[in-house]
């Protein structure tokens, strides 16, 4: 069967999870037939080598050249690890999806509001659940997207992140036209 958008934002979700944390994993990202062409190409790209855990700590951990990459919110926008306004926004598209966050993560880390974004698009048929989504997308997910896309552009970023940025880009392309 193929696999849906949904699935494949969850996909993507564990991609920016540290390596070796309970639910990474890397792809394959098979069976995607509906995939435009140049985001498949990404997702193709993403082969996990050895070093990606080392990788990972060099861009969202520690990096040495550059300051690491956020995958939190409220690192980006209040620049700290906890923004309780920003927190407390989001427990209502948490509860209207039934989720908790992944184990262990913030609720606003990015593999945490991709999968909460999946979940609401499961639930699209709702028009509740659509708009939660639409405002996930706009007020969390966008600026947060945006920042990492942004850092895995540079050079020197390992081939496995870049094509993920890029992936998640793609990815978040077609979800803003299914929400239209």
């Amino acid at each position: 069967m193929a696999a849906t958008l949904p699935d494949l934002l969850e996909a993507l979700a564990g991609v920016f999870l540290e390596p070796g944390a309970p639910g990474w994993d890397p792809g394959p990202f098979l069976d995607l037939p509906w995939v435009p062409g140049d985001l498949r190409a990404d997702l193709g790209a993403m082969e996990p080598g050895p070093g990606l855990a080392v990788a990972y700590a060099g861009l969202f951990l520690a990096a040495r050249d550059r300051a690491p990459l956020r995958l939190e919110l409220s690192a980006l926008r209040a620049g700290r690890l906890r923004d309780e306004e920003l927190l407390a926004a989001l427990d209502v598209p948490y509860r209207a999806a039934g989720l908790l966050p992944r184990g262990g993560l913030a609720p606003d880390h990015l593999s945490a509001l991709l999968g909460l974004l999946a979940a609401l698009l499961r639930g699209a048929q709702d028009p509740a659940q659509e708009r939660l989504a639409r405002l996930l997308l706009d007020d969390h997910l966008e600026p947060l997207v945006t920042h990492v896309v942004e850092g895995l552009a540079l050079p020197g970023t390992p081939p496995f992140f870049a094509a993920g940025g890029r992936a998640l880009s793609g990815t978040l392309g077609l979800v803003r036209r299914l929400l239209g």
